[in-house]
């Protein structure tokens, strides 16, 4: 009898803290979480460091609609200064899908590097939804959590290498 109380508290303070951490997840995957009517465009630019050009994408989730232009030292290339392409409804929803995964409308609003220069990579996100509030998220040589997963995400979806 002894034996089997020892063994149930053993299991009791095992699956406790698995089920805590697990209830703290799910609460904060949705509440936090995000559909596609929430979101109304999202534009990111992105600088990748010395002589790389500056990079700028919209994506708007009413038009379904990506446009990229970019800039390279100062000066736009007439060439190739924007290009757009349609995605579908599922596309986006596959997005704001793995967003909410991993986190990406949870990101804070500055990730700065302890180094100084003008030369960083960095990347400025702004997420405009529906109610016109804005979320914005600065990133200059340090970056946020899941940051790799995020720029697949949107490869995969918008077919662009956003981030």
């Amino acid at each position: 009898m002894e034996r089997k109380k020892k063994i149930i508290i053993i299991l009791l303070i095992i699956i406790i803290p698995i089920i805590t951490i697990l209830t703290i997840f799910t609460i904060r995957y949705f509440t936090y979480s995000k559909s596609v009517d929430d979101i109304k465009t999202i534009e990111i630019s992105t600088y990748k460091g010395y002589l790389s050009p500056s990079n700028k994408y919209n994506i708007d989730f009413d038009k379904n609609l990506v446009t990229y232009n970019y800039t390279y030292l100062n000066q736009t290339n007439n060439d190739n200064q924007c290009s757009s392409r349609n995605f579908t409804k599922e596309d986006s929803e596959y997005f704001i899908k793995k967003a909410n995964l991993y986190g990406f409308f949870n990101w804070k609003e500055s990730y700065k590097a302890k180094y100084n220069g003008a030369d960083l990579p960095s990347t400025n996100i702004y997420i405009t939804f529906k109610d016109n509030s804005v979320q914005e998220i600065y990133c200059l040589a340090e970056f946020p959590p899941n940051y790799d997963k995020m720029a697949e995400v949107f490869h995969e979806a918008f077919g662009y290498n956003i981030l």
